[in-house]
């Protein structure tokens, strides 16, 4: 298996759930793409694949040092992960509350800190997260556990994967009980203060065993390629049918369907599931079609900037709307035109803060670390 071309389509995969949120996000603030796609509420399908991609690769990574090493070397992944979320998470929050203090305006129909000066020192800490901000603490407070519980799936992989596998589908059902109103007992404890119910963890809890147990059975998973066709066409099948699913349920406009259950999306356990067995075929058989497919140039260049542009979007969307009042432009297929010209927009801009904010800042880790080729 060819690592380069693996890594080529895992930037792909995560080019694909910034993609998803990038649709949501321009639907919610009247950026359509199409006059027949209102998608907002698709957004969180995005996070799951991130949060599961995510999970996974971090999860391989530590697995592979500890049997190489029999250790993980804690000061690495700690540095790795603070540098590559917090210098541009830290700029992107601290110019929103500058604006806020400057203008005396708060929009929480985009990027926004709440709490004045402690709701600041609450973002910037890792607690609170409003607005996609959301995503970081979660984000955070699951790495500073993932060296840990791939430690004991490393050491004591019977017993951490009937603990971690009761805990995700423990919060699995407790999500889908909270979001569909049947849950008469007490709520799980938040870990971190966010816009949402849950915290997601059953999300990255199967990314973790996702990649565990590709870890753990690689030497045995030696299928023909016949078998890898058939398994890449049914899981690209799953995928196909789920999104579709998704959109005509939830979405205000989706070809010739309507909204009709907009929870549907907080089925966390059920993406996830699905989105697993999407990285696992695109990790493992590079040669199939759909490793092909995530290797694109687009989906790739979107991935790699992904960060950036989760964080840039909305800001980006606010200009293009200003524009639109300004221009007033109304002719068929406006709606698509000022779609295109934010995808251009974000592009540029996130582009823009990966060269000057996210590449150094990576570099700087390394070099903290003592590494720079880790």
């Amino acid at each position: 298996m060819d690592s380069p071309q693996r890594s080529l389509a895992l930037d792909g995969v995560r080019g694909l759930a910034v993609l998803i949120v990038f649709f949501s996000h321009s639907s919610g603030r009247e950026l359509y793409p199409a006059d027949f796609l209102h998608l907002q509420g698709i957004g969180h399908i995005g996070v799951y694949l991130f949060f599961v991609l995510s999970s996974w690769l971090l999860t391989t990574i530590v697995l592979r040092e500890i049997e190489t090493t029999g250790s993980v070397r804690l000061k690495s992944y700690f540095l790795r992960r603070a540098f590559r979320i917090i210098p541009l998470y830290f700029c992107v929050v601290i110019a929103v509350f500058a604006y806020q203090q400057a203008t005396g305006s708060e929009s929480r129909n985009y990027l926004h800190v709440g709490e004045g000066v402690a709701g600041l020192l609450k973002h910037l800490v890792l607690y609170k997260g409003d607005t996609v901000f959301w995503t970081i603490p979660c984000e955070v407070t699951f790495y500073l556990l993932l060296p840990f519980l791939a430690l004991a799936l490393a050491k004591w992989p019977k017993v951490a994967v009937s603990l971690l596998l009761a805990a995700a589908v423990g919060f699995s059902v407790w999500t889908v009980k909270l979001y569909y109103r049947k849950w008469s007992g007490p709520p799980f404890p938040k870990i971190v203060d966010i816009v949402h119910l849950s915290q997601f963890l059953e999300v990255f809890l199967i990314g973790v065993l996702g990649a565990w147990a590709t870890w753990f059975f690689r030497d045995r998973i030696v299928w023909r390629p016949l078998i890898w066709r058939l398994l890449e066409v049914a899981i690209a099948l799953a995928l196909f049918s789920l999104l579709w699913y998704l959109c005509a349920i939830t979405c205000e406009k989706f070809f010739w369907y309507e909204r009709s259950n907009y929870r549907f999306r907080f089925q966390s356990a059920l993406f996830a599931v699905v989105f697993a067995a999407l990285i696992f075929v695109v990790e493992k058989y590079p040669e199939g079609y759909l490793a092909k497919f995530f290797r694109n140039r687009l989906l790739r260049l979107m991935g790699v900037l992904g960060f950036s542009w989760y964080l840039l979007h909305f800001p980006v969307f606010y200009f293009i709307l200003e524009i639109k009042k300004r221009v007033g432009l109304s002719f068929a297929g406006a709606d698509t035109l000022y779609f295109v010209l934010a995808w251009i927009a974000c592009g540029l801009a996130s582009w823009a803060t990966f060269r000057l904010i996210e590449k150094p800042g990576i570099s700087f880790g390394r070099r903290l670390e003592g590494n720079r080729q880790s």
